[in-house]
């Protein structure tokens, strides 16, 4: 476990509560407990606790021995000791007695406990038998009853969904009916409105009717009066203009007539003011009627607006009423479809449930078709036997004409053999020929070295022969150019040899490639000829034709092969027959110079020499000629062979041809044990069937039983949980004894009893303070860890390898104490048997000796062993600072001089604060 800390003072509780921590994940352990009743586990203690007890028995017994070997010793000593030892002796056999009279007890109780236990584990065993029993029957009957619940657990959840949908679409039709009566309601509010604006309006119209027929009279009235005005007024204004030419006229007019004139006039002014006066009344009058009239029209537009707004509303209420009935059509469509669906779900249903019958009727139905598919299977299976037996016979047929070429091969093989013969046989005449010749120029050596020897006497017929010489040589030349246009004809025949051969290689290829491809097509047939019988038949059919025109083609092409390597035969013999007759002609010309130099006698050594090397030219034109000649009869003899080849192949495609038919053979027999096998499967699928039937009816008595049981069970259950409430009585008796034994001990402070007590018959109180001290430990900062040992705690410092046990007593004190004063202080566990490791810690001899205290009762105090660790560990810092510190300059390594002075500067202040604290204390 790896903790991160800091050295620094103030953050110490951080450091502790990490390392607490850390100790507590490190000292996890999963301890490893039986899965035992209480009962049982009470019988485990039980029995540990009297072989506990016995082996002190065993013990004790030892020591009385043991006592009573040392009575002897004991004499010895004085008489004080020896009374002490008497007094120790008479305690521990009281002590003894009491232990063996307790142990008799506690042996009576474990007997008594184990009789109770047995019976009751009889029961229970006998009970747990039932019960697995029961387990298995009901599990065997739920594994049967898993597809039918699955079946009705499918048709429950359509059932739900189908009801969920009804609850929804029955929500969503409430909230329709809901909406429809808020808007009837809205509608009937409208109505009324409606209704009341139309009386509104009825009474206001009747009212601006009569208020018009009154003004239009006011009006017409005033109309008239003002035309009657209009009318007065244009009559006096004529009389005006009429007065105005009389004056103009009489303007010598008496001034009684002016008077009377201006008398006239005045009364026509006062009339014209009378009437100007009237005119302004009527204009006020038609002023407050216009303006009645504006008012009147206002609220006409206003009554108009109100109209308009009424015939809105009524035209929105038509709008709602369509929407209202849209809506209405729609949910009843909605509803309609729905309860279509309702229905069709239920039929649904009414299906699936039916099917769940039907099904078995079906399977039935199923056996029976397949039933028959089989015998239909089994007629195919005769017609695919028809039918291969016909291509058996055609294989038969096809076998026997392979067996005529093949006789036709081994007659062109026949024939190829007596050529090869008969070309051995010219190889030997030639061979004899070319002894002879041999012999012949063996004998033409012997003559030219007795010419040699008559040589000698002819040098002085050499210059005659010069000449001679000369047209030789031209003769030599001449023959030299028509060897050599031979040789380029024989190599010009080679290039169509070879021409020829790579021709025949390319045939040879192309049927390897065809060949191939029908092994590529037989691999295709193979893989498919389970679902393409008929198809790979005809291909088979097809296949076998190429062959025979394959074969055809063969046999032409070795029949021209053989016709070409006569022809080729006749040729050779042909050109040797022509070079046996030109050496003939050589030689002859050769007999004939020599009995010329016979009769010359003038030859001499230079032509001699000249006439052997012209001899042994020629002798190596005739071995080059040779060779050429056996090349071509290899290159002949591979091609024998590589026809040979094709031929073998070709017997290999007839070969794969067989064990195709082989093969669909072995296929016909694999469908016929199919067949075979799926009538098996039938007649199986009719026992389990049948099998099953039974069971339902097994099941269906399993079932009853098992309701049988089940009422069983109920009346043993009543019975165990009496017997329950009987044992939870005792067991209360018991644990009040137990209080009263405990409380006695407490009273008479009798710690052995105590522990004893709380250790066997409360063995989980330990648990319980271990875990209350852990609680107080993470709530109080206590750097301790808690382990639960037998009959002890083991209690360990998180800093320092120190470590103590407490028994049961010490243990409870301690936390109560801390209960009483919640708070937790070191010197609390200064009197604690605390035990340190000092393994990992040793003192260097430039180190001050470390100062170790103990305690009042000899134990070392933790706190001040703590303190001396902290010093120590602040010294080594400082030690490890000043040795690295030299090593490095401040000027060359500034940083690593800077760091270093800090850490030394850190190292002193904490050794100051470790002193000071330590000098407080």
């Amino acid at each position: 476990m790896l903790a991160t800390i800091s050295p620094c003072s103030s953050h110490l509780e951080e450091t502790l509560s990490t390392l607490r921590y850390a100790s507590q994940a490190r000292s996890i352990v999963n301890t490893v407990r039986i899965n035992e009743g209480p009962q049982d586990r009470l019988i485990r203690e039980l029995k540990a606790e009297v072989e506990r007890l016995n082996s002190e028995m065993e013990k004790n017994r030892h020591r009385e021995v043991n006592v009573q070997s040392s009575s002897e010793e004991v004499e010895n000593l004085p008489s004080e000791e020896v009374e002490k030892l008497r007094k120790e002796t008479v305690e521990a056999k009281v002590q003894v007695e009491m232990m063996n009279n307790e142990t008799f007890r506690y042996q009576q109780q474990m007997t008594n406990i184990m009789k109770q236990n047995d019976h009751l584990s009889e029961q229970v065993y006998e009970k747990n038998k039932q019960l697995e029993e029961s387990k298995i029957q009901i599990e065997t009957l739920n594994k049967e009853l898993k597809p039918m619940n699955a079946l009705l657990s499918a048709t429950q959840n359509e059932l739900q969904e189908n009801v969920n949908k009804i609850d929804l679409l029955n929500k969503e039709i409430a909230q329709l009916q809901s909406s429809h009566e808020e808007f009837k309601q809205k509608y009937q509010d409208l109505i009324k409105r409606n209704n009341d604006l139309e009386e509104k309006l009825n009474l206001e119209q009747s009212e601006n009717d009569k208020v018009f027929s009154k003004k239009n009279e006011l009006i017409e009235n005033l109309k008239s009066e003002n035309n009657l005005l209009k009318s007065d007024l244009n009559t006096a204004r004529n009389e005006l203009h009429q007065m105005k030419s009389i004056i103009d006229d009489k303007i010598v007019l008496s001034k009684d007539e002016k008077l009377e004139m201006d008398s006239k006039l005045k009364n026509k002014d006062e009339d014209l003011c009378l009437t100007k006066e009237k005119n302004e009344k009527l204009k006020v009058d038609l002023k407050q009627a216009h303006s009645d009239i504006k008012k009147l029209q206002s609220k006409i537009n206003e009554e108009r607006k109100k109209v308009e707004s009424f015939d809105k509303l009524s035209k929105e209420l038509d709008q709602i009423k369509d929407e209202n009935k849209q809506l209405k059509e729609k949910v009843h469509k909605k509803k309609n479809k729905e309860i279509i669906e309702l229905k069709s779900d239920k039929e649904v249903l009414e299906k699936n449930l039916f099917n769940a019958n039907e099904k078995l009727i079906n399977a039935e139905n199923q056996l029976d078709k397949n039933k028959q598919t089989s015998l239909e299977n089994i007629q195919l299976i005769k017609e695919y036997e028809q039918e291969i037996q016909k291509l058996k016979d055609e294989n038969n047929s096809l076998d026997t004409n392979l067996k005529n070429i093949d006789v036709k091969l081994q007659k062109t093989k026949n024939l190829i053999d007596e050529n090869n013969k008969n070309s051995n046989a010219i190889n030997l005449e030639n061979e004899k020929l070319i002894l002879e010749k041999d012999k012949e120029i063996k004998n033409i050596k012997e003559e030219n070295i007795f010419y040699r020897n008559e040589s000698a006497k002819a040098l002085e017929q050499i210059n005659d022969l010069k000449k001679q010489l000369e047209e030789l040589s031209k003769q030599g030349k001449t023959e030299n150019d028509k060897l050599k246009k031979e040789i380029e004809k024989y190599a010009k025949e080679i290039k169509a040899m070879k021409n020829d051969y790579k021709v025949l290689e390319e045939k040879h290829s192309k049927a390897v490639k065809d060949l191939e491809n029908v092994h590529l097509q037989d691999k295709t047939v193979s893989e498919n000829a389970l679902q393409q019988k008929n198809i790979e038949i005809d291909k088979l059919l097809k296949e076998n034709e190429s062959l025979k025109s394959e074969l055809n083609q063969l046999k032409e092409k070795c029949h021209e092969i053989t016709t070409e390597l006569n022809r080729t035969n006749e040729k050779i013999e042909k050109e040797k027959l022509k070079m046996i007759e030109e050496k003939m002609n050589e030689i002859k010309t050769l007999k004939e110079d020599n009995s010329l130099l016979k009769k010359q006698q003038c030859s001499t050594r230079d032509e001699l020499l000249k006439a052997l090397s012209i001899i042994e030219q020629k002798s190596h034109k005739l071995e080059v000629l040779e060779n050429e000649k056996q090349q071509i009869i290899d290159d002949k003899c591979k091609i024998v062979g590589q026809l040979q080849l094709e031929i073998t192949e070709l017997h290999n495609a007839i070969d794969a041809s067989n064990n195709k038919l082989r093969n669909i053979e072995n296929n016909l027999l694999l469908e016929t044990n199919r067949k075979v096998e799926l009538e098996d499967k039938l007649k199986k699928l009719e026992n389990k069937f049948k099998a099953l039937e039974e069971d339902k009816t097994i099941l269906e008595s399993r079932v009853k039983n098992a309701e049988h049981l089940r009422q069983n069970l109920q009346t043993e259950l009543s019975w165990m949980a009496g017997e329950r409430s009987f044992s939870e009585y005792q067991i209360e008796t018991n644990k009040n004894k137990d209080k009263a034994s405990f409380k006695h001990a407490v009273m008479m402070k009798d710690v052995e009893v105590y522990g004893f007590i709380t250790d066997n018959l409360y063995p989980h109180h330990w648990e319980h303070l271990t875990r209350k001290a852990r609680d107080y430990a993470e709530k109080y900062k206590i750097p301790y860890e808690f382990e639960k040992g037998e009959d002890c705690v083991i209690v360990r410092h998180l800093m320092l390898s120190a470590s103590t046990t407490l028994n049961h007593f010490q243990f409870n004190q301690w936390l109560e104490k801390i209960e009483k004063n919640n708070l937790w202080f070191r010197e609390m566990d200064k009197d604690w048997p605390w035990e340190v490791d000092f393994r990992d810690y040793f003192t260097h001899e430039s180190d001050k000796p470390l100062e170790f205290v103990d305690n009042e009762n000899g134990f070392l105090d933790p706190i001040v062993w703590r303190d001396t660790m902290l010093r120590r560990h602040v010294r080594g810092i400082r030690e490890d600072v000043d040795a690295l510190i030299v090593h490095f300059s401040s000027t060359e390594d500034s940083l690593i001089y800077s760091i270093l002075s800090r850490l030394k500067a850190a190292a002193d202040r904490l050794e100051e604060v470790t002193v000071n604290r330590n000098l407080k204390k």
